[in-house]
C-alpha cells in the first residue's frame, strides 16, 4: 500500500499526519491520525524504516517541540536487534 493509497482512510475531523507504508508487500504499516490542527509537523525518519523489522513514524505537535509522537511497530518474525537499533537511531 503506497501512502498516498492511505488517503482514501478518513476519520472524521482528522487529517493523516505521518506514516510508513510496505512497499514491497501487500499489507502493513503505521500511521498517526491528528485533530484537525495546524500546530504539527510530519518528523522524516524514513531512513530509519525498514519493512519486517521496524515500522515507525512520527510527529511534532506544537509550535515549540513540545510533545513528539510515534507510532512503531515490531514485526514478531523480524530480528529483534535491527528493530532495537532502528529504534535507538530513531530516538538519538
Amino acid at each position: 500500500m503506497e501512502e498516498q493509497d492511505l488517503l482514501h482512510l478518513t476519520l472524521p475531523g482528522y487529517i493523516l499526519g505521518s506514516s510508513f507504508c510496505h512497499q514491497n508487500l501487500q499489507q502493513g504499516g503505521v500511521c498517526i491520525f491528528v485533530c484537525r490542527d495546524p500546530n504539527f509537523s510530519k518528523i522524516n525518519i524514513l531512513c530509519n524504516c525498514e519493512e519486517k523489522y521496524s515500522e515507525i513514524c512520527a510527529i511534532e505537535l506544537g509550535t515549540k517541540s513540545e510533545l513528539h509522537t510515534l507510532s512503531l511497530y515490531r514485526v514478531s518474525t523480524g530480528d529483534f536487534n535491527q528493530f532495537i537499533k532502528n529504534l535507538d537511531d530513531v530516538l538519538k
